[in-house]
């Protein structure tokens, strides 16, 4: 059961980067109450943006602001050995690991 879960976020997280490769990324806000590290892709031809929310995260290595962006989610054993997610973009070396992760896009 939990696999499903891991792989249906996943497959549809795909959807989302496949549409957003190339965008312009940048974290985009940290919460502390809901411990939330939000990453956002904007194209310049439009107003439209994809909001990456990791939830619980545990760690992050990786720039601020990056071009052409290339997100990758992959599940991870995070540090309780429950399982995660890592949420990469391997040309800029970004690497976030967190518990859990949602996705949307705004208009």
């Amino acid at each position: 059961m939990q696999n499903q879960f891991f792989e249906k976020k996943i497959k549809s997280f795909v959807t989302f980067s496949t549409r957003w490769k190339g965008a312009r990324g940048e974290v985009f806000e940290l919460t502390q109450s809901h411990k939330t590290l939000r990453i956002r892709l904007t194209k310049d031809s439009s107003s439209k943006s994809l909001v990456v929310a990791c939830i619980e995260p545990e760690h992050m290595i990786g720039p601020f602001t990056w071009a052409n962006s290339n997100l990758k989610l992959s599940v991870f054993k995070l540090e309780e050995n429950d399982l995660g997610f890592l949420l990469a973009d391997e040309r800029v070396g970004l690497r976030i690991t967190c518990g859990a992760i949602e996705f949307k896009e705004y208009e």
